[in-house]
């Protein structure tokens, strides 16, 4: 039974990573995944109506990045992401990096002793104007054009400041800052472009429900059992974002496929 219904959900599930592909803004994140006592990593790429799900045998830039491809091999629009160096092959100038994994960053670093606690300190305050403003913008008492003036002094402080930390060569410290100064510019990527927000919290919550699934199950013990989990997954949260019925869903897909007919659209209104 999982087999055909993994079957019958193969052209809802190439829908969903189309559509994904070709929006203007999308997030990523990983985490990972067994397969008869193998680890492996699960990768999901999301939008706020469409979320899409593989599992790979590892997290390699050649192993995921036709996930993040259209057939001709080209990539569209801003990945809000961490700064993970496997997703070199996207364009920085079209990423976002996200705040919220910075913030932890700069907690941990301001609880440290000596110059790294306080230069901590300053990157944590950084990031509270940055959330501050943000914050401002979202609830509608700062328009576009105010987010951006408000935000220009406090990158050009946040870099001056990176570029201080990794002149002091401070060890477990500097390379991390190094690291940001790297990705300079997909940090304010959200100030200029609409539709972008400066977290990835939208993927780690997609990624939830797979990772207590995960916990409950084990994973999985084929790779056909692979196949049908990231597909139903892919299903079933597009269908929840846009506020559809699940199981009538699988049905009438599963009806399509032995009967020989079109297969549902996925994505209809």
């Amino acid at each position: 039974m999982e087999a055909r219904v993994s079957a019958a959900l193969v052209p809802a599930s190439e829908e969903a990573h189309k559509d994904v592909l070709a929006a203007e803004v999308k997030h990523a994140d990983a985490t990972t995944w067994l397969m008869a006592g193998l680890t492996l990593s699960l990768w999901t790429l999301s939008t706020p109506r469409t979320t899409v799900f593989r599992i790979f045998k590892d997290g390699a830039r050649a192993t995921i990045e036709g996930m993040f491809s259209g057939a001709d091999g080209k990539h569209n629009g801003v990945l809000v992401s961490d700064r993970a160096s496997v997703f070199g092959f996207w364009e920085m100038a079209l990423r976002q990096v996200c705040w919220a994994h910075l913030l932890r960053l700069f907690i941990g670093f301001s609880q440290r002793a000596g110059p790294t606690g306080r230069f901590g300190r300053e990157l944590l305050e950084h990031a509270a104007l940055v959330f501050e403003y943000w914050h401002g913008f979202i609830s509608g008492k700062l328009s576009p054009e105010e987010l951006q003036r408000r935000m220009l002094p406090v990158r050009r402080r946040f870099e001056a400041l990176l570029a201080r930390i990794v002149a002091a060569d401070i060890r477990g410290f500097s390379g991390s800052c190094a690291n940001l100064l790297a990705h300079a510019e997909a940090l304010w990527t959200f100030v200029d472009t609409e539709g972008v927000e400066p977290t990835n919290n939208l993927a780690e919550r997609d990624l939830r429900s797979f990772v207590i699934w995960r916990r409950l199950c084990y994973g999985c013990q084929s790779e056909g059992g692979l196949r049908f989990v990231e597909r139903i997954m892919t299903v079933a949260m597009t269908l929840r974002k846009r506020g559809r019925g699940v199981l009538s869903f699988i049905e009438r897909c599963v009806t399509a496929h032995f009967g020989g007919t079109q297969a549902p659209a996925l994505l209809a209104t």
